[in-house]
């Protein structure tokens, strides 16, 4: 087993830090450092039973903290919040041959093969709600670890299953990739269509400024919150036009580029232009996805728009409300102070990532690095390449 130690709490100040620490060959190496305040040795303590004592590192510092041994190879060390005490006790353990796995290390818990157990205990340190830590906690009960012995147990016998549950396993990514970052959500659409006031509506607070001025919002504006139990990073672009104003114009260019990196893309046009133009010549009345069209065209046909809002729906009559709800009926109509619209369009938002969940006790991956494995391990088995296949999926879990 690899010696690997790792802060598993968010970087920064707090009243309590946890390292922990995988791969001793006995516990009584931490004799070095750690003596309990009512026992002799560490290795006197039932697993899962708190320590408390004195760290003492090579220099002679001392500090009173928390030992948890939770197996014979693993313990978790609980310190005062500070860096500096993470850093003595990742400096002691570093001394007995421990990887000291630091936050610049870490990113986003895929770019090191550290292995899957320290995979999972950067992940929860750093899921963006509860119900992400929920989700990764299955985890942390080695769903996935049981799940991927099955499959090398009937990689040979039954391939043609085990591809298909490979594929499901794939699939799952595109939901755990969001448990430990927000989805990133962004506004765009012509100037003036209201994209800041929905914006600030669904945060919660004025985050961009809102005026009646075309080219009001320069740069993109983004905030992170919190829709039916998961994490969502908001951003207000710049209205799409062309300008001679060389800023607005840089504007556009930063919109246009969070456009094409975004997971959820929506566009937003106003109630009364759309209405005027159904009135005039330059829509067809068979054409169903004007807008989607319109969209397109406006970024540079990089994709098509994840939602449509048809936004100030106030400034409209009844009658035209009802057309634009049969013309456009996946639109979302928004009025951006009436609160139920609001809640609609956050619902929306949700559904468009989160509507089909997997199961809450489904194995997910939830690093590139996880999901690179069993894209390899699929692709060797479907050549027929037990072996290497097999090699693949042991690295996942290792």
């Amino acid at each position: 087993m690899k010696r690997i130690a790792c802060c598993i709490t968010p970087p920064g100040r707090s009243a309590i830090a946890v390292v922990d620490a995988k791969g001793f060959e006995s516990l009584s190496e931490l004799d070095r450092f750690f003596k309990p305040k009512f026992r002799s040795s560490i290795v006197d303590f039932e697993f899962n039973r708190i320590a408390f004592g004195t760290w003492t590192n090579d220099s002679g510092s001392q500090e009173e903290l928390i030992v948890v041994p939770r197996s014979m190879n693993h313990v978790e060390i609980q310190c005062h919040g500070g860096r500096a005490a993470v850093e003595a006790i990742m400096g002691s353990l570093g001394v007995i041959q421990f990887q000291v796995i630091r936050d610049d290390d870490q990113k986003d818990g895929s770019e090191l093969n550290v292995g899957y157990a320290s995979e999972v205990s950067h992940a929860i340190s750093n899921a963006r709600t509860i119900q992400s830590a929920d989700r990764l906690l299955v985890h942390a009960n080695s769903k996935l670890v049981k799940c991927v012995h099955e499959m090398c147990r009937r990689v040979e016998s039954d391939s043609e299953a085990v591809v298909t549950e490979l594929k499901a396993l794939s699939d799952s990514f595109e939901f755990g990739k969001f448990l430990t970052k927000p989805v990133e959500v962004v506004f765009s659409g012509k100037p003036n269509v209201g994209k800041s006031s929905l914006s600030n509506a669904i945060l919660g607070f004025e985050r961009s400024i809102v005026l009646d001025q075309p080219g009001t919002t320069r740069d993109v504006v983004s905030a992170v919150t919190s829709i039916n139990g998961w994490s969502f990073e908001v951003s207000d672009t710049a209205g799409l036009r062309t300008s001679e104003d060389e800023v607005e114009m840089t504007g556009v260019e930063l919109a246009i580029g969070r456009i094409r990196a975004a997971d959820v893309w929506i566009w937003v046009s106003s109630a009364e232009v759309v209405v005027e133009q159904l009135a005039s010549d330059e829509v067809k009345p068979s054409d169903k996805d004007w807008i989607e069209e319109e969209a397109n065209s406006y970024a540079v046909g990089l994709r098509r728009p994840d939602l449509i809002v048809i936004n100030k729906r106030d400034l409209i009559s009844q009658k035209q409300n009802e057309l634009l709800n049969s013309r456009f009926p996946t639109a979302v109509m928004t009025n951006a102070i009436d609160p139920g619209s609001v809640e609609r369009l956050m619902q929306a938002i949700a559904d468009s990532k989160f509507a089909n969940l997997p199961a809450s006790s489904s194995p997910i991956l939830f690093t590139t690095r996880q999901f690179d494995l069993v894209s390899s391990a699929s692709k060797a088995l479907q050549s027929n390449d037990i072996s290497l296949a097999t090699k693949f999926l042991t690295e996942l879990i290792q």
